[in-house]
């Protein structure tokens, strides 16, 4: 069984070059010794949607596009519930609200503190957020209702992020990634590829998640939506994504490796990630574009030999 404590730059770059069946055998044995056969399972709510003010060059909800897409504010207690409750049923063990814009206001953070108490009260799902760049008190309000962990997403490597985003700052992300740790909330924060970075950007990206201990680290594919300025971009191939996902497990050796947003693109992809070390996904439906069969996919996981969810308390 391989056990790995830090891995090198120009080890992970030398394997890419020479050795890709290696790589991802390793990445696979990495994922098996640190966290067993455990795989993490997760499913979102798009909770506020469009009319955004950022210019993130990928995304659908900037109100800088002109993409098609449903437009709603904060949506009603009723129907998250309901969802949350089927998520529940399908054995899923987390539930995360994610909405539009660069933070939520004092108002609508108050808002979904009480969303957030309701389904404490409902349901036994772990519940994380992704409301933008909120403040330390922000997050404090939401710790005590009773949310869990904090999503963030710093998207690419410190030095490629001006190319993607100009509206708002790395740094920023950064600090509410530090501020969300410091009122003892979880983390979760990943990458978005096939944004023209380099796999350089994204291992910069790995090791970055390394040094902030982010232990939820989702993989994103872009999707070149129609109305966004990268809808003619094309689509990250099969082995960009595999090496990409190796390279994470094996820089973040302990983290939850979570294939996220477009991975329908490429057929079969979750399978052949599970085998490059891969131990966590999101199932169902996505943001603005269409998810996947929940059942296929746990039928898929535990094809590849992964027990669902690991108990553990995080």
């Amino acid at each position: 069984m391989f056990q790995i404590k830090q891995i090198t730059r120009d080890q992970i770059l030398n394997m890419l070059k020479a050795d890709r069946n290696r790589l991802f055998k390793i990445a696979f044995e990495c994922r098996e010794y640190n966290l067993g056969n455990y795989f993490d399972t997760c499913s979102i709510v798009n909770a506020k949607s469009g009319n955004c003010s950022e210019d993130c060059k990928w995304c659908a909800q900037s109100g800088k596009h002109n993409s098609v897409i449903e437009k709603y504010p904060l949506v009603d207690e009723r129907s998250v519930i309901q969802r949350a409750l089927f998520i529940q049923s399908k054995g899923i063990k987390r539930f995360s609200l994610v909405t539009s814009g660069k933070r939520l206001n004092d108002d609508q953070v108050n808002k979904v503190s009480r969303l957030i108490q309701s389904l404490r009260n409902r349901t036994d799902l772990h519940l994380c957020g992704s409301f933008g760049l909120l403040d330390k008190s922000q997050l404090e309000k939401l710790k005590a209702a009773g949310l869990q962990r904090y999503h963030c997403n710093l998207e690419t490597s410190a030095s490629f992020f001006i190319n993607v985003c100009t509206s708002h700052s790395y740094e920023e992300k950064i600090q509410t990634i530090i501020w969300a740790r410091e009122v003892g909330l979880d983390l979760c924060s990943g990458l978005l590829m096939g944004m023209g970075e380099s796999m350089s950007d994204r291992i910069d990206l790995a090791y970055e998640f390394n040094r902030l201990g982010i232990l939820s680290i989702p993989i994103n594919i872009l999707n070149p939506i129609p109305g966004t300025q990268f809808e003619n971009l094309p689509v990250s191939n099969e082995i960009e994504i595999l090496d990409t996902l190796a390279t994470f497990r094996l820089i973040n050796p302990r983290a939850y490796i979570r294939l996220a947003g477009g991975r329908s693109l490429i057929d079969g992809l979750l399978m052949k990630a599970i085998a490059v070390g891969v131990n966590a996904s999101i199932l169902g439906e996505l943001l603005t574009t269409s998810g996947s069969e929940i059942d296929d996919d746990i039928a898929t996981i535990k094809h590849g030999g992964m027990q669902i969810n690991n108990d553990d308390g995080k």
